[in-house]
């Protein structure tokens, strides 16, 4: 099957609306390797509660 460029490009994709908590910042941390290391204070923002940070591939999988 061909691909044709003018169908391919009149395509509407639907808009969809996504967030992302807390919660699935905590999940997605250990699930890159994140946390692993409890020693580490650079890790620890990435997946714990206290000064949370978001991973910036976290978007990525969004």
């Amino acid at each position: 099957m061909a691909v044709r460029p003018e169908r391919a490009l009149a395509l509407r994709i639907p808009e969809i609306a996504q967030s992302c908590d807390e919660r699935d910042s905590i999940l997605y941390a250990p699930g890159i390797g994140i946390g692993r290391d409890t020693a580490d204070p650079g890790q620890l923002g990435f997946a714990y509660e206290g000064g949370l940070k978001a991973v910036p591939t976290t978007a990525a999988v969004i």
